[in-house]
């Protein structure tokens, strides 16, 4: 009897202390758990509501936007997007300009002929381009332990996808009909079921907000800067000694401006926008006195492929050449805080750029060639001037990369940069003057006057 009361009295003691630990015991515990800081911790679910705005099509549009085949159908705000202080490396920074041309993470538009766009590049299910981002996110969720954010946000709402199509309700997409009616609910232009593309908005806005595929859209579309980048171009009338061909990375000639504006255009449409690279490329050569990209009159392909823009049939191709130009121009003119972490890194190494060709510029000043500028005599000129080109471009080493640039670490309390003092913004930049005066010019970046492949450390 007294036996079986200990047994009791032990097993209700062992009970109510893990019911009810004491301090003692508490804190025993909290030892030997590691800190949060130390876990790796899911960010938390977006689940906020979505809203979902009707879009009318204006049926008297004309020019370029009609060839986007615009008709009825419904968008959604953004409120994900790449910030400012995510801006650490050149693909973030052209990510960051083409999502304010495109949209941000969590946007969805259904009312042209894409049929469904998604994402900061919206990606379209029309084109095939949907189900590649798919494709690769569903892999890396899959690769990483995360399928359940794949089930979850995708399979578990009638998504899902596979090596060749979208899967809609487990039926396979294989026309474009097939995918109108599928999302649309109906295969009429113009018409479409409002509780099915409410569904479907909601759906892809709400996957879209969750870290880890807002990381994932960030990460594939990085590839596809990367790509269309040094894609090899077609329609170039020349290519630089021992190479096989040429790039818009080549043309660009670390200019990440000129980089934005290239994968803005191409975003909108590859075939036009590599034309009108290759147009550019073919501009600046006439002026050049070697087929090699490096030794271009500074700024002749950039100016070259704005100007291209600027007379551009695609309307908002002058507006997209005009926003990389406005982003160029807070540069320029802006305080370091101001600015994304990558542009104020950009900013201090132009700003050494300037100080080092006034440097050069001062030491040269007395020998420099004294050539009459004269109406017609352009050709006397160039000329006069191609030795003298051809030998400072080659003493300028090619092995200064944008990619060398340390982002700063953060801002102090007062707003300033708490690593490097703000550079003399009237010392940083000057104004660019046409492509002839720069030819005969000390050869260089178009502002500075030193060539972008000098090697500087910020």
């Amino acid at each position: 009897m007294k036996l079986r009361y200990i047994k009791r009295t032990l097993l209700l003691t062992v009970v109510l202390t893990a019911l009810f630990p004491t301090a003692s015991s508490a804190h025993h515990h909290r030892r030997h758990t590691p800190s949060v800081s130390t876990v790796d911790v899911a960010p938390p679910e977006d689940l906020s509501p979505v809203v979902v705005l009707p879009y009318v099509a204006d049926p008297s549009v004309k020019g370029p936007l009609s060839r986007m085949r615009l008709e009825d159908g419904i968008e959604t705000n953004t409120t994900r997007s790449i910030e400012r202080s995510d801006v650490v490396s050149r693909d973030l920074f052209i990510l960051q300009i083409t999502q304010s041309l495109e949209g941000g993470f969590d946007s969805v538009n259904m009312y042209d002929k894409g049929i469904v766009s998604w994402g900061i590049m919206q990606w379209a299910a029309r084109y095939g381009s949907l189900t590649e981002c798919f494709k690769y996110i569903k892999r890396r969720l899959l690769a990483t332990g995360q399928s359940k954010l794949w089930d979850k946000y995708f399979v578990s709402n009638g998504l899902d996808v596979n090596s060749d199509n979208l899967i809609v309700y487990g039926q396979e997409l294989t026309t474009p009909m097939a995918t109108r009616i599928a999302f649309r609910g109906t295969g009429k232009v113009g018409k479409y079921d409002l509780n099915l593309v409410q569904h479907w908005a909601i759906v892809l806005a709400r996957a879209g907000r969750q870290p880890a595929i807002a990381n994932l859209q960030v990460e594939y579309a990085s590839k596809i800067v990367d790509a269309v980048l040094e894609r090899r171009l077609n329609g170039v009338s020349f290519q630089p000694p021992g190479r096989s061909g040429i790039t818009p990375e080549d043309l660009a000639a670390n200019d990440p401006y000129s980089e934005a504006l290239i994968f803005a255009l191409w975003t909108n449409n590859p075939l036009h926008a590599y034309e009108y690279v290759a147009d550019a490329a073919n501009a600046a050569h006439k002026v050049s006195v070697s087929d090699d990209p490096a030794l271009f009159p500074p700024g002749a392909f950039r100016s070259a492929l704005f100007q291209r823009c600027a007379s551009s049939e695609f309307s908002n191709w002058q507006q997209r050449a005009n926003l990389v130009e406005a982003r160029e121009m807070q540069v320029r003119t802006s305080a370091p805080y101001l600015l994304t972490p990558f542009e104020q890194g950009y900013q201090v190494v132009v700003a050494e750029r300037k100080s080092l060709h006034l440097t050069q510029l001062a030491s040269r000043s007395m020998s420099r060639p004294r050539v009459p500028m004269q109406p017609g005599n352009d050709d006397e000129v160039f000329s006069q001037l191609r030795p003298v080109l051809m030998a400072q471009r080659a003493i300028l080493s090619p092995s200064f990369s944008l990619s060398t640039i340390r982002p700063f670490n953060g801002l102090s309390s007062e707003g300033q940069n708490s690593q490097t003092a703000a550079p003399d913004l009237q010392f940083l930049w000057t104004t660019p003057d046409d492509l002839f005066t720069q030819a005969t010019s000390p050869p260089g970046d178009p502002e500075t006057g030193v060539s972008s492949t000098t090697p500087l450390q910020p």
